[in-house]
């Protein structure tokens, strides 16, 4: 839900049933950002408001992976800035160690040397956490992705060097996909 606070939005988050493309840039105007808090709200039942946002964000916990000390600090304070509580590993054993704990979102790298890659560990989440939003991050994957990342609308793919609205925009994006998801199977 953060992507309204800074203006962008990420497309192909389905919100009432809408599908859009998965890119993400700044929003073209106003009425834009109308439209998606209109779409947001109807699709949550409630309409919210940006300190909301703002303390919905801040309570969100990611878990960070990266086996680049450089990199996932970098990406770290990121986002931190912008909000979030984030746990680091720098490897995947040591994730998946702290997988029980609450979290929101798992952003990996997906060439992890030491020991469970990115995609293997994020095998193990979902395991625990079928609705557990996944973003996976590379600076050596080919455009090619793997087949299971076409069919789920929770996993989303960055590409390094990591661009920290496009990050913000795609966590906030399967958040708020997620969080669409609990309240449908809520009503029912």
């Amino acid at each position: 839900m953060s992507l309204l606070l800074v203006g962008i939005v990420c497309r192909r988050w389905r919100l009432q049933e809408k599908s859009v493309a998965r890119h993400c840039g700044p929003l073209a105007d106003p009425q834009d950002v109308a439209h998606l808090v209109k779409s947001i709200g109807t699709a949550t039942q409630a309409p919210l408001s940006a300190s909301d946002m703002l303390r919905a964000k801040s309570a969100m916990r990611v878990l960070l992976v990266d086996d680049n000390d450089m990199v996932r600090e970098s990406i770290a304070r990121r986002l931190r800035i912008i909000g979030y509580d984030v746990v680091e590993a720098s490897n995947g054993h040591d994730a998946n160690l702290i997988l029980p704990d609450r979290i929101d979102i798992l952003i990996t790298d997906i060439v992890l040397h030491q020991d469970i890659d990115g995609w293997a560990l994020a095998e193990i989440a979902r395991r625990m956490d079928p609705n557990l939003p996944l973003v996976f991050m590379s600076g050596y994957m080919s455009a090619r992705q793997p087949d299971v990342m076409a069919a789920d609308e929770l996993a989303s793919f960055i590409r390094k060097p990591l661009h920290s609205a496009e990050l913000q925009a795609v966590i906030a994006g399967l958040l708020a996909l997620r969080e669409t998801r609990r309240l449908r199977v809520e009503q029912v």
